[in-house]
């Protein structure tokens, strides 16, 4: 369990000689805090993080610089393993070996070609929308102007495409399910 104090008799008061009658003795104790581990769960990401001795009702200090991750944002510290209660180091105390959890965001490489070609590649914070670079400006090339992005790979000329991003369809957040690589689309040129 976790209290706030662990007491160590000292002895008694007055100091027990020999008995030769009814006394009275009281007993002397000392009271220390007790101290509790607080360790940081870096979620498999990031470097460890030494953890730290707090005295029982006392706040941790929160690690400084923030964690980081190579393909990963640090998202914050949470008082439970899904990551979904903040742990808030000005305010939330010790009371006991406590683990606190980092969480992590993955980040995605989308890649955008046009023409078959590369064109450019953005980084996206796993939830964030997927937002297109500026369109690719390629002038009149071959008698077609961009049309928008699909995420299946076409023939150099388009046919409809079976999803074309973002009209009518909006681009997804990032996730592991949404597409990695998105095609420009190009429609025959109209005067």
């Amino acid at each position: 369990g976790s209290a706030r104090y662990s007491y160590e008799c000292d002895g008694w008061s007055p100091e027990i000689d020999e008995v030769t009658g009814d006394a009275t003795y009281t007993a002397t104790f000392t009271g220390t805090i007790n101290q509790y581990q607080v360790t940081f769960n870096m979620n498999g990401h990031g470097d460890e993080i030494i953890a730290q001795t707090v005295d029982y009702g006392s706040t941790a200090a929160e690690p400084s610089p923030a964690p980081t991750a190579d393909g990963y944002e640090f998202a914050g510290w949470y008082k439970n393993e899904q990551c979904t209660i903040p742990w808030n180091f000005n305010t939330d105390i010790v009371t006991g070996n406590t683990t606190i959890h980092a969480k992590w965001l993955q980040i995605f490489t989308i890649t955008w070609k046009a023409n078959g070609l590369e064109y450019k590649t953005t980084n996206v914070t796993e939830g964030d929308l997927i937002t297109p670079p500026d369109s690719p400006n390629l002038g009149n090339y071959c008698g077609q102007v961009f049309a928008g992005w699909t995420n299946a790979e076409m023939a150099e000329t388009t046919n409809v495409a079976p999803t074309l991003y973002p009209n009518p369809t909006p681009f997804p957040t990032a996730s592991e399910e949404a597409p990695k690589t998105f095609y420009a689309v190009f429609a025959d040129y109209e005067n």
